[in-house]
């Protein structure tokens, strides 16, 4: 009731038919400092009462916030209607200690807003599954391999002041949206995208 679901601090996986859910403001069905592989099961926030990017309406937060290392495969399912917070958050804590999310294959789709956020330090990489966001399928702060998978959303790659980014689009992927490369406060840090293959049905964009 005031906690996040699941908190891995060791060697999680999860297997098999059923329902990881959080209901409390502020706290996810799965929060991972740890190693975390999601082979079935569905994630997600039934309570989620969000209305826009301003307005949590009292419940909004991540349904997977991800600090360690984490894989998600098979028929994992990651799913919510959030205009608020991101689905998926992958953030390490230092350039020495990054988190990594790796997606191989399952369904992640957020309503509204960004399916996955990969945060600060945060190292993403992704070889399979599908992604699906009305916004943003994946926001890049930190470094983004998007080598296969489909993606039905844009994809954005962020930069600020003193803090580059960079997302590298080649394989079989095939990204149905936008790719974007957004200078966030307008400083000298610049992101970086690199196509070297895949299909990307959208625009190529830039922006401050």
């Amino acid at each position: 009731a005031s906690g996040h679901t699941i908190t891995n601090n060791g060697t999680l996986k999860v297997t098999g038919k059923g329902t990881i859910d959080n209901t409390t403001h502020a706290r996810g069905a799965l929060v991972n400092y740890g190693t975390a592989v999601l082979e079935g099961t569905t994630l997600t926030r039934s309570a989620e009462a969000s209305t826009s990017a301003k307005d949590n309406g009292g419940n909004s937060w991540y349904v997977i916030y991800n600090e360690g290392e984490m894989t998600i495969t098979g028929t994992t399912d990651v799913v919510n209607k959030g205009y608020y917070s991101s689905l998926i958050c992958n953030k390490g804590e230092s350039a020495e200690s990054p988190a990594s999310l790796t997606v191989s294959g399952g369904a992640i789709e957020q309503q509204n807003f960004i399916a996955i956020k990969n945060d600060d330090f945060g190292k993403l990489s992704i070889t399979g599954g599908e992604i699906s966001s009305d916004d943003q399928a994946v926001q890049n702060w930190s470094d983004a391999e998007i080598s296969g998978g489909t993606l039905n959303g844009n994809v954005s790659t962020w930069a600020y002041d003193g803090a580059a980014s960079k997302t590298v689009i080649s394989g079989t992927a095939v990204i149905t949206g936008n790719v974007m490369a957004v200078n966030y406060d307008n400083q000298d840090t610049i992101p970086t995208v690199v196509i070297q293959g895949g299909t990307v049905n959208g625009k190529l964009e830039k922006a401050t």
